[in-house]
């Protein structure tokens, strides 16, 4: 009989450098885990433990992030923009409002 490797359970600096490395913010880190922001701040800041296992779902999660500095900015683009227009990367609307040609 095989036995399985313990699962390692994560501490609030190694939750902190996971976060650093690939550039989230505690927002992120709970949105793309279904989670609140505070659930995140109090595993950091030992208020409560970090779940059994952890380690486990940030490893999938890896595997689906993009490349870190970009993690922010794609989550940022697809954001609508205030009046209803998604952002490119450049910071500029993709639709622009017609011209105004002064006829009325």
């Amino acid at each position: 009989m095989t036995s399985r490797p313990a699962a390692v359970q994560l501490g609030p600096t190694e939750l902190r450098r996971f976060r650093a490395k690939h550039k989230l913010r505690q927002e992120d880190l709970a949105q793309l885990l279904g989670i609140s922001r505070l659930a995140i701040a109090r595993w950091e800041t030992s208020t409560r433990s970090v779940p059994p296992y952890m380690n486990l779902t940030l490893e999938g999660l890896t595997a689906h992030l993009p490349a870190p500095r970009r993690a922010r900015a794609l989550t940022q683009v697809s954001a609508p923009h205030e009046d209803g227009g998604a952002q490119s990367e450049d910071g500029k609307r993709d639709h622009e409002p017609p011209a105004d040609d002064g006829e009325d």
